[in-house]
């Protein structure tokens, strides 16, 4: 309320009730620390209440009392959303020009000289802004692709197995038709038929997720944890029940319909036996069983691939040299700091070196420039550093000097290794003077430099577009504007000493808590490497579940194909055809359909590998192992599962077949 100014109030979230205070009763009146302040507990907002924010908050305070926690004295984060609805047929151009002319026209301001600069306006949908939703819905798109290849695959299967199913009953849909029975009834007691198998698939797909829930729920907190986000919880309700239910439905109308149209199409044909076959085979139904064994084997072929090509991506990332030693190391808000804070970091024990830098290193990519002279000009990385820098990071001039304290702001440069082998000149490259150039204009560089030192290479940026860009070093100081990141290197930087390092650098400040939150450099490590592991974890799941159906489909295609031929085998093993030879024969069908799911599904594969290639420099266009060693496993796999069914054919006894059809 806005009487209640002279208060610092904080209302806590359900969550930040249980989190902080563990359901306490008597929590109104209580006192949380936040930002080095002590404020009152004055309410607790209901369970279903998250504002509007997309990740629920643990608290909420009042604007006011924030921007005295933590000051913006340069404006940076002066950015207000605000949330409401509008009368039908408000246009959003309109109420931009509307809400501009309100806001503008309201009295007094913050800071002096402060002016609105924009206003957006965007039709909301739940928690996500326009933005973030258009961002997550480029994140999840290949997520959603291999999922609706997985259920291309069990589609494809399913249509296969039902249609062999159906068709093996053809004797007893032509008897039914012989003794009355409409087309119609015939169809629908197929499709009944396949009601009942879907609805027993769905009640087996409930067990399963039931049964899996419990080590899901914990795979989630582990990695949600490691995220630093809130496990979230998940339920096996009447809406799983309801949409297993569904899809039970929609499988029984979409895979069933088709096979049983054809199984009956001709099933009143007064030619009997002989019109149902030529009819079956005048709709292609061995075509069609044919085309969809190959449609899942090149699916899975393709979930496969990708699912090596991310492991070694996700492997390379993790075992890639960073050129420095991560541990211990920790960064803190340059911008935030003053003269004391520093000083007063630096008297810390386990401080054994600071420096200060433009970026947090493995966080984010550094600017690109151009560098070169009249004739040719390389893109590079740049990075203003302190004369600390190098030695924080553990590295030594390859050739030259490092930056010194007296260079001040001297038009000088430091390359690295990278960086130096692409100039003309790379044995001579110590003295040349290079020429700076800002496409964007927003960097403050010097026309020309001079090359002072060779370093060695170390990832600054994010590790998928490459682990040791071209980097190009300018000096700098701690209270420079370029330097914004203060970095230290800690001989314990166990959770303890992180707190002293943060109540000490409150402390210096005289209680303002802004810019003293850590970030430990493994922390950004594991962040950078956590959603390659999640990728590579769902995609390699997703490969070896399409590839159990289509093996699965072989299996019981190969099965049913031996059943259709079982009198041709029975007439070939009478007039001496061995054991070995009808195994053969059956197997040579199959790998027929397996080598043109792989040579249609490893050209998708090549272009991805091509595409991915293009995007980052980690995986090359021809990987050997993604895309030679993957495919031989499928074809191994495959044919296990077409040898297992085809085996059984050198069992069939000639003399039973010969008088069974007798």
């Amino acid at each position: 309320r806005s009487d209640e100014s002279s208060v610092d109030g904080v209302v806590l979230s359900e969550r930040g009730w249980q989190r902080l205070f563990d359901r306490d009763e008597n929590v109104l009146g209580r006192t949380l620390s936040i930002g080095g302040h002590a404020v009152q507990v004055i309410g607790v907002a209901g369970r279903d209440f998250r504002g509007t924010q997309e990740v629920g908050a643990h608290y909420w305070l009042r604007e006011a009392d924030a921007r005295r926690y933590w000051p913006d004295p340069d404006g940076q984060q002066r950015t207000h959303t605000i949330s409401g609805f509008v009368v039908p047929g408000a246009g959003l151009e309109s109420l931009a020009q509307a809400l501009s002319a309100r806001l503008t026209a309201l009295p007094g301001t913050t800071l002096p000289g402060d002016a609105l600069q924009h206003v957006g306006v965007e039709t909301g949908r739940g928690y996500l802004r326009a933005d973030d939703r258009r961002e997550l819905q480029l994140a999840l798109t290949p997520a959603a692709i291999l999922v609706l290849l997985m259920l291309l695959i069990a589609a494809a299967n399913l249509t296969n197995l039902v249609l062999a199913r159906f068709s093996a009953r053809r004797h007893d849909v032509a008897l039914r038709c012989a003794l009355g029975a409409s087309r119609w009834r015939s169809f629908a007691h197929l499709l009944t038929e396949c009601a009942l198998l879907g609805g027993l698939a769905a009640l087996l797909a409930l067990l399963l997720l039931a049964a899996a829930l419990r080590p899901l729920h914990g795979w989630l907190f582990g990695v949600m944890a490691e995220m630093g986000l809130d496990p979230i919880e998940i339920t096996l309700g009447p809406t799983s029940v309801l949409l297993a239910a569904l899809l039970a439905m929609l499988g029984t109308l979409v895979f069933g319909a088709l096979p049983a149209w054809l199984v009956t199409r001709n099933a009143a044909d007064p030619r009997g036996r002989g019109g149902l076959q030529q009819g079956l085979k005048r709709h292609g139904r061995q075509r069609l069983q044919g085309i969809l064994m190959v449609l899942q084997l090149a699916a899975s072929v393709f979930l496969m691939v990708v699912a090596a090509m991310i492991g070694g991506v996700s492997r390379q990332v993790e075992q890639a040299p960073l050129g420095f030693d991560p541990e211990g190391l920790v960064s803190l808000d340059a911008a935030a700091m003053g003269s004391a804070r520093i000083q007063a970091l630096r008297q810390l024990p386990q401080v054994t070196a600071l420096a200060a830098t433009s970026a947090i290193p493995l966080m984010r990519n550094l600017p690109l420039i151009s560098v070169g002279d009249a004739t040719r000009s390389e893109a590079f990385r740049v990075r203003w550093v302190d004369p600390d820098w190098f030695e924080l990071m553990g590295q030594r001039p390859l050739a030259g000097r490092l930056f010194a304290p007296s260079d001040g702001n001297r038009p000088i440069a430091i390359l690295s290794q990278s960086a130096a082998q692409r100039l003309p000149s790379p044995q001579a490259v110590l003295g040349q003077r290079l020429q700076l150039s800002d496409a964007t204009g927003e960097l403050d560089l010097p026309a020309t430099v001079e090359v002072m030192a060779v370093v060695p290479d170390l990832a600054s940026g994010l590790l998928i577009g490459g682990h040791a860009p071209p980097t190009l070093y300018l000096p700098g100081r701690v209270d420079s504007p370029q330097l914004d990141t203060l970095l230290l290197r800690l001989s314990d930087s166990s959770p303890q000493a992180l707190a002293q390092l943060y109540q000490r650098c409150v402390d210096a400040s005289g209680g303002e808590a802004g810019g003293c939150q850590p970030l430990r450099l493994t922390e950004a490590l594991r962040l950078q490497q956590l959603p390659l592991r999640l990728a590579s974890s769902l995609t390699a799941a997703l490969g070896w579940i399409g590839l159990a159906i289509s093996c699965i489909g072989l299996h019981g295609l190969v099965s049913y194909t031996i059943v259709q031929r079982r009198r041709q085998i029975g007439i070939q093993m009478a007039l001496g055809a061995t054991a070995g030879r009808v195994v053969r024969t059956v197997l040579r069908g199959a790998l027929r359909q397996i080598l043109v799911g792989l040579a249609v599904g490893l050209p998708v594969s090549w272009l991805l590998a091509a595409l991915i290639a293009h995007y980052t420099s980690i995986v090359g266009a021809t990987d050997a192992r993604s895309l030679l060693l993957t495919p031989m496993l499928l074809l191994l796999v495959a044919l296990l599962a077409a040898w297992w069914p085809a085996r059984r054919s050198a069992d069939i006894e000639p003399a039973e077949v010969l008088r069974s059809e007798a």
